[in-house]
């Protein structure tokens, strides 16, 4: 699976193929709703602004802290 991909999470993985995503899109019409509130919920923890922000900040610190190389 991707990285990034959580199976029942946040999406559904099918092969590079036209047929297999043309076969893919009715089930995920269907299951749509129902994955809804944990895709939020994983968007909220990983990917949400303030998440990379900070995320983002704390690289910029620990390589602002780390001696440069001689």
């Amino acid at each position: 699976m991707p990285a990034g991909i959580v199976a029942g999470e946040s999406g559904w993985v099918v092969p590079p193929e036209p047929a297999a995503l043309a076969a893919a899109l009715p089930v995920a019409r269907d299951g749509a709703t129902a994955l809804a509130p944990a895709a939020r919920s994983r968007y909220e923890r990983t990917f949400h602004p303030d998440v990379v922000t900070k995320q983002l900040i704390d690289i910029y610190a620990d390589t602002a802290r780390t001696p440069a190389a001689p």
